[in-house]
């Protein structure tokens, strides 16, 4: 049963149907609900309609249950700081795994969290190690809203 409810709501999730998709997952029952797989569909659908509040806890439970993945703290990090917790998302993203460190995105949205803190100087090596990694990180920082002191 929640290999199909999960199946039914990713299926909406690439649709773009996330309200479908949300409907679907509040479907599963609650002792289904820890499973990694149920968590990292509710963080994208919650993503993506932009729920960031909603999603930080979701978020802080794929981070204590995949403490070694990258991905659930740049998540976190970013949900806290389309919260407005831009401090805490920098935080989480240097209390992470070592594996950040080999992904671009870590560096960028660090660039990002730096700049909106004012840390400009720190902002700027940060985003150049991202470009290094990733040179299409050069054309997104041209339209960041995050990066706009850096220009």
């Amino acid at each position: 049963m929640l290999h199909r409810q999960l199946q039914s709501a990713q299926g909406f999730y690439n649709l773009g149907m996330t309200d479908d998709a949300w409907d679907e997952l509040q479907s599963v029952a609650a002792e289904h609900r820890t499973v990694s797989e149920y968590l990292q569909l509710s963080l994208a659908v919650l993503m993506k309609r932009e729920l960031w509040n909603e999603a930080v806890p979701i978020a802080e439970k794929l981070c204590l249950k995949m403490s070694d993945m990258p991905d659930p703290f740049l998540n976190l990090a970013f949900c806290l700081h389309e919260s407005g917790e831009t401090e805490k998302a920098k935080n989480c993203l240097m209390q992470g795994p070592p594996s950040l460190t080999q992904v671009p995105t870590y560096y960028y949205n660090l660039a990002c969290y730096e700049a909106r803190l004012g840390n400009l100087d720190t902002a700027r090596s940060t985003l150049d190690i991202a470009c290094k990694m990733n040179p299409e990180y050069r054309t997104c920082a041209l339209a960041d809203a995050d990066l706009v002191a850096l220009r």
